[in-house]
């Protein structure tokens, strides 16, 4: 039987399984920066979850500052501290952009160690939801890069490779994940060709996906050591 793991329901249940805690650090530049969170926090609670390195009692700003994408209904989703419930959690495999106005922090955080390994180690390979034909904002979630063109895409019938999915007769997506260079401040892509310059995905990173049809899932795999 197939085995689908929805990202929510995972960062839920392996907040009960204390294991070693590992440390996630993701400098955050003045400016947009499209980030995620590659390790499932132990407490996703946003404003608890962003804390400065340097002041780790104080959060980081939140407010109208942070947003997430719905997939469903193609919309943004502000962090809004006087309705927080709104926001929700801090999940693994979602992107958002969070904007600092001030001088470049670090966020940290304790989470589960990488790729929410079992009793043997072994890590778990990842499924991401597409729900809607359009824009999805996903993010890395291993905390190591992942080679795109080794990423899968099903529609609950077949599993096919991105590169395949970009193609006849599928033509389920671009097969391009949309990156944010906070040097530059502009998108950049990340491809499935063996000569593009940009071709993994990045620990911490938010990426933007382009679906044109519905219902789909990505399946980002875990690396084998």
């Amino acid at each position: 039987m197939k085995k689908a793991i929805t990202l929510a329901v995972l960062g839920l249940l392996t907040l009960g399984v204390m294991a070693s805690a590992s440390t996630s650090v993701v400098l955050l530049k003045t400016g947009q920066n499209l980030i995620a969170a590659s390790l499932v926090p132990y407490d996703p609670t946003p404003s608890t979850c962003f804390r400065d390195d340097f002041e780790p009692s104080m959060p980081i700003d939140l407010h109208l500052k942070l947003q997430r994408w719905n997939a469903s209904n193609q919309s943004y989703v502000p962090y809004n501290k006087y309705q927080t419930s709104l926001y929700g959690k801090v999940l693994l495999g979602d992107g958002a952009w969070l904007k600092n106005p001030l001088a470049p922090v670090f966020w940290v955080y304790e989470g589960v160690p990488n790729g929410v390994p079992d009793g043997s180690s072994k890590k778990t390979d990842m499924w991401i939801s597409l729900p809607k034909a359009g824009n999805t904002l996903i993010g890395n979630p291993f905390y190591e890069s992942i080679v795109w063109a080794n990423c899968l895409m099903t529609d609950g019938n077949v599993t096919i490779t991105v590169t395949q999915a970009k193609g006849a007769p599928y033509n389920w997506t671009t097969g391009i994940a949309k990156g944010w260079n906070t040097s530059t401040n502009g998108y950049y892509d990340v491809r499935v060709e063996s000569y593009a310059p940009n071709q993994e995905l990045l620990k911490s990173q938010g990426y933007w996906i382009k679906t044109n049809v519905n219902n789909l899932a990505l399946i980002i795999p875990a690396k084998i050591p």
